[in-house]
């Protein structure tokens, strides 16, 4: 959360705040494009700012002492020369008022996520009775069960659809490859939950917008911040605003319904099996919405702003964290029935990953990495990280290593068993969550203005230079281009090619913190603190 005056407000105990004002001018943007971007690995600065903080609520000096470490009274956002290295950096710069907004008085709150389109089993592939009994088929060798398990081409597609009587590997399910256990979601969503599946790879099998253009944008009531789209199967879009609401937005980019949430919604929504819509309030409650009209199905009250995005497990297990000085995990049964929850060792804002095993991982403000077992939630083990893991969340490679940024400006590679694999240092700290491209590059930006593609053996690819910070986690379409969002002073949506060089480029009026989705038709959708969901290509 970008959001310090509401914790002050949760710190003290008030109950009242001023409104929100989040409504900022419906200008048109102007897409562009740069040259390569491409740039010595030297070390760069660039202006920064100090961004308005306001709030009427002072905390009270006993307060204040405990919550020192975890919200700095600098809350300035300083250039990287300044940010890098800076272990003690917990939330403190992402707590940050956007420049139109205050505190909000009914702190209402709006999910953030969606699913999207039928993987449903093409009619061709069913299991046909000729196909079934072919005895030239069944032992023709050129249709070996390994070469039609693996090819990437028949497995992958959606047209291809993942029937089960293609017998898939266990890495193969509706989602794609190396998504881990996707039964709890939306059959046929093409992006149903934050960094689209349980293991936070961001893969999409659809190719993404090719070119600046805009198809559309949506005023919301409020900034879209830290909360990022989520597609059903119908096309949907699903995301959460300042103006405390989740927004379903059509394909086409006009209103479906609203849900007043009863605080700001900086969660990003998910989608269940059944089409059901999860989204976390600040306001401390996780609400489960029917996804025809967004009428509350059940709500589940934590006590505590939820910032975590949630993420469903086998079961269709909803896992996620809740808390600003103190965290606990939850895992919460579809119907909205908790099954457990375990206390962490300090504030929660990373959303759970999910390991094809069941495992849960999820960052703290303690500066460990958690693993936690799927029944109980007992602790399997940490990992002790240099600095605070606040807004980032871990994703999860091919092999089952970790890969996830600290506020010490590292990026870390962590073992299925805890052990350390390799770090990769940049210049300032990391709140952005990794992607995992199909060829194991792992894809990240920094507040050291440089989005970055790093090997799987954590020697560096290449880097980018863009305006600003980077915190928006990136998505990557079948064709490798990768899409992000840049800072408070750069505003742009950039669209990168596998080798580090700039695609296209497309200017908001707001910083993008949001990270984006792809949908079926390859549309990128991603949300701006101008208050505005932006639709892009294909």
């Amino acid at each position: 959360m970008r959001y310090a005056a509401m914790v002050a407000m949760i710190v003290c105990g008030c109950e009242n705040a001023p409104a929100v004002v989040g409504t900022s001018p419906d200008a048109a943007s102007t897409p562009s494009s740069t040259d390569s971007g491409l740039v010595p690995d030297s070390a760069h600065s660039g202006p920064d700012a100090l961004l308005p903080l306001t709030t009427d609520a002072a905390l009270p000096a006993a307060d204040l002492a405990d919550a020192a470490s975890v919200l700095p009274v600098d809350l300035a956002i300083a250039p990287p020369t300044d940010l890098a290295k800076t272990p003690d950096l917990a939330i403190a710069s992402d707590l940050v008022v956007p420049p139109d907004l205050t505190t909000t008085s009914d702190l209402a709150a709006a999910p953030d996520f969606a699913a999207a389109p039928d993987l449903a089993a093409a009619p061709d592939l069913a299991a046909a009775p000729d196909l079934a009994t072919a005895p030239d088929l069944a032992t023709a060798p050129d249709l070996a069960a390994p070469d039609l398990a693996m090819a990437s081409d028949l497995s992958w597609p959606p047209d291809s659809a993942m029937a089960a009587d293609l017998a898939l590997p266990p890495d193969m399910t509706p989602l794609g490859p190396n998504c881990g256990d996707t039964s709890g979601l939306q059959a046929g969503a093409p992006w149903p939950m934050h960094n689209r599946c349980p293991t936070h790879i961001s893969q999409s099998p659809y190719n993404g917008a090719q070119t600046a253009t805009k198809k559309w944008d949506y005023l919301t009531g409020g900034a879209i911040t830290s909360s990022s789209p989520a597609i059903d199967k119908d096309g949907t879009i699903y995301i959460g605003s300042y103006d405390s609401k989740l927004h379903a937005v059509l394909p086409n980019g006009t209103f479906k319904w609203t849900f007043a949430a009863g605080g700001v919604v900086v969660s990003s929504p998910a989608i269940g099996k059944d089409g059901t819509v999860y989204i976390g309030s600040w306001n401390g409650t996780m609400y489960a919405l029917n996804p025809a009209d967004g009428t509350k199905k059940w709500e589940y009250p934590t006590g505590w702003p939820i910032q975590s995005a949630p993420a469903i497990g086998k079961d269709g297990i909803l896992y996620f964290a809740s808390g600003v000085l103190s965290g606990t995990v939850y895992a919460l049964s579809a119907n909205g029935l908790l099954q457990w929850s375990t206390v962490l060792g300090g504030a929660v804002s990373s959303s759970p990953a999910i390991a094809a095993d069941g495992t849960v991982y999820l960052g703290c403000n303690d500066k460990k990495l958690y693993a936690l077992n799927p029944n109980g939630g007992t602790v399997k083990w940490t990992y002790p990280t240099g600095g605070a893991i606040v807004y980032g969340s871990p994703a999860i490679g091919a092999d089952g290593t970790l890969y996830v940024g600290a506020e010490d400006s590292n990026l870390y590679a962590i073992k299925p068993d805890g052990t350390l694999r390799w770090t990769f240092l940049t210049g300032a700290v990391l709140e952005s969550t990794p992607a995992i491209g199909a060829d194991g590059t792992i894809y990240f930006g920094s507040r050291d203005y440089y989005f970055y593609a790093v090997n799987p053996d954590g020697t560096q690819k290449w880097r980018f230079l863009t305006g600003n910070r980077v915190d928006s986690s990136p998505a990557i379409g079948a064709d490798g281009l990768v899409y992000f969002g840049g800072g408070p002073f750069d505003k742009k949506v950039y669209a990168l090619k596998s080798d580090g060089t700039l695609k296209w480029s497309y200017t908001t009026l707001g910083e993008v913190a949001s990270s984006p989705a792809i949908g079926v038709d390859g549309t990128v959708y991603v949300g701006s603190y101008d208050n505005k969901l932006y639709a892009f290509g294909p």
